[in-house]
């Protein structure tokens, strides 16, 4: 039935006993009828026509920094070395059509690639053969098998199940390590500044390049600390982490929605029980990293939605129950000629990639002027009252 016949039989029916309401009333009877129709003739996009197959070369760089003197720093607690030099060991990759409107093209897997042996801090570069051209979505993971995931992704693996994947962590197992990433869609959809979403040309004489960020899935904890006075023995016997910490998180951000899982009750996990004396001594009260002495231990955290935001790494007392229990809380256990003493430092919110230290001068009196930093590895700087 046509939008002019649909109008005509409805006011047909208004004039006859059948229909008997008033002027205002017919009004939106024909609207409605007339918005229903234009309604019905909308439709979804045609699908999109894929090309035939492409060559193409992915450059992956790792979105890194530090030092080689900070790398592969060793917990106290665990005979774990995480690589920070060479930051890519192996990479996953996995290629789909991009067809949001029509899921049966959707989730087509064109390419998939598993590539090890790497070494060396990057760019790296990665030869696929696709078997269809086009808008193409690609998903790069690497270290994953230091992870400890449920499922271990692979070729038969399906787009949910990658945008699905958790991790709680380095595996348990493990003896050493290279912290996981994946590349990051902005807005989840591969719009905007892209790295998610590329046109493939089928027929180039040469491969086409194909540029991919990836972006550590978890940040790192360190600790720089400095006595004083010269003269003060001063060692840090202990470091602990607790709060209803996160359990496991995404190992990809593709859907901004997934949220780090959270412990029902509170855990605590040891960074060190081993005691380090800090020997540098620093009298001109500076933070800079040179100025202090980096500990040993060094911890890797899951994403954190909670912690503070004041400038003190103190809790508010006004502060939300969820932040009060989640907020990851280090304790900081230290002596000063021979007396123990403990400071707890609550952390800002935690995201990915984020390199927080945890900065401290202690003098005779027991008195430590700290700081905690958030750099990229997104600079946050949180600077907390001297211990009373």
């Amino acid at each position: 039935m046509t939008l002019t016949t649909i109008i005509r039989s409805a006011a047909r029916r208004l004039r006859t006993g059948t229909a008997k309401v008033s002027g205002a009333a017919a009004a939106v009877v024909l609207l409605a009828l007339v918005t229903g129709c234009q309604k019905d003739r909308i439709s979804r996009p045609e699908p999109t026509v894929f090309g035939g197959p492409a060559d193409i070369t992915l450059i992956l760089s790792g979105k890194a920094s530090g030092t080689a003197s900070e790398s592969k720093a060793i917990p106290s607690t665990r005979a774990l070395s995480v690589d920070e030099t060479d930051i890519v060991h192996t990479v996953k990759i996995f290629a789909f059509k991009h067809d949001p409107n029509y899921p049966e093209q959707h989730n087509q897997m064109v390419g998939y690639g598993d590539f090890t042996g790497i070494t060396g801090p990057g760019p790296h570069r990665f030869s696929m053969n696709l078997s269809a051209s086009g808008p193409i979505d690609f998903y790069v993971i690497t270290n994953d098998i230091y992870a400890e995931t449920a499922t271990r992704l692979g070729r038969e693996s399906t787009r949910a199940e990658i945008e699905g994947a958790r991790f709680s962590g380095f595996r348990t197992d493990a003896s050493y390590a290279a912290v996981p990433m994946s590349n990051i869609p902005v807005d989840g959809k591969g719009t905007g500044e892209n790295n998610f979403t590329f046109e493939v040309i089928p027929g180039s004489t040469l491969p086409q390049i194909i540029p991919i960020d990836v972006t550590r899935a978890m940040a790192r904890l360190s600790f720089y600390f400095a006595k004083k006075l010269e003269n003060s023995i001063v060692r840090v016997t202990g470091i602990g982490i607790s709060a209803k910490i996160p359990v496991n998180a995404p190992l990809g951000l593709y859907d901004n929605s997934l949220s780090p899982e959270y412990a029902d009750s509170r855990l605590t996990s040891s960074v060190s029980t081993s005691p380090e004396q800090v020997t540098k001594t620093n009298t001109n009260g500076s933070m800079e990293d040179e100025n202090l002495q980096m500990l040993s231990s060094t911890s890797y955290l899951l994403p954190n939605e909670y912690g503070i935001t004041n400038n003190f790494g103190v809790m508010p007392d006004n502060a939300d129950q969820l932040t009060k229990e989640h907020t990851y809380a280090v304790e900081i256990k230290y002596e000063v000629n021979g007396y123990s003493y403990a400071k707890t430092v609550y952390l800002p919110d935690v995201k990915r990639n984020d390199w927080i230290k945890i900065k401290g001068i202690i003098d005779e009196k027991k008195e430590v002027a700290l700081q905690v930093i958030v750099n990229p590895w997104t600079e946050h700087t949180i600077i907390v009252p001297p211990f009373e």
